[in-house]
């Protein structure tokens, strides 16, 4: 996630944290939705080739509703979690920009999509929260064990955990302590 700029997508985590006064995960993102983004409505649609889609409308309905993200039911609970918080980055930041593709990205990835994703990893897994809760290694034994407890507190899948916890290893290894 190098190339995504963290200040816009720190600075709306601190608003909506601060906003709703959000201090121990897991955070409900329907509440988020409610609160902070009325807009937005949120539900349940079988996909065939996606796990989460954002619809926006050209114009608000008559309950004003300007936007509808929908998931895929078939997924799990942490995965429907990261997709729905994956599509609000979405609305947050890109609703009304054209994609930036990255041509070194070897599957042409946009950038807007790897923001939709540090967004989510942000807003499920903050790292304020986590810091204190890895006390362990990357080569550690019970690696795989510690980070599906981790999974199951936080309530999202055991590969967005282990991302989050390589990300936090890499800010501790990285990080000038003074």
């Amino acid at each position: 996630m190098a190339d995504v700029n963290p200040l816009p997508v720190a600075s709306e985590l601190h608003r909506i944290f601060s906003s709703l006064r959000l201090t121990e995960p897991p955070f409900s993102i329907a509440d988020v939705l409610a609160h902070l983004f009325p807009e937005v409505q949120i539900g349940a649609r079988r996909m065939k080739n996606c796990a989460s889609m954002l619809e926006v409308y050209d114009g608000p309905l008559a309950d004003g509703t300007r936007a509808f993200i929908s998931y895929d039911p078939m997924l799990s609970r942490g995965a429907r979690r990261f997709f729905v918080a994956h599509e609000l980055a979405h609305w947050i930041f890109d609703y009304s920009r054209r994609p930036e593709w990255d041509p070194a990205d070897g599957a042409w990835r946009p950038l807007s999509e790897r923001r939709a994703d540090f967004f989510a990893s942000g807003f499920l897994v903050p790292s304020w929260c986590l810091h204190p809760m890895v006390d362990f290694y990357l080569d550690d034994p019970s690696f795989e064990r510690r980070v599906a407890r981790l999974a199951r507190r936080f309530v999202v899948a055991n590969y967005h955990m282990k991302a989050r916890v390589f990300d936090l290893y890499l800010f501790r290894r990285f990080s000038i302590h003074v």
